[in-house]
């Protein structure tokens, strides 16, 4: 089962659905272009399996939505 989605940004898409399973919203990270990007200062939750950019990723942008879920 995959723990991660990327895509690339088209400069206007702000909307972002992945379909593998979290147990947490904080064990949900996002990349774009490789560069960190967190909640809430870049982005937000629009339900459970979309996450909402505040600005649209840059045309061609690689994004990244991945799981990191600790051991214990």
């Amino acid at each position: 089962m995959s723990t991660e989605y990327t895509t690339q940004g088209n400069g206007s898409q702000t909307n972002y659905s992945f379909t593998f399973p979290y147990l947490k919203q904080s064990d949900i990270k996002v990349t774009v272009a490789g560069t960190a990007k967190t909640n809430p200062t870049h982005w937000t939750w629009h339900n459970a399996t979309t996450v909402k950019f505040n600005t649209a990723p840059a045309n061609l942008s690689e994004i990244r939505i991945y799981r990191e879920t600790a051991d214990t």
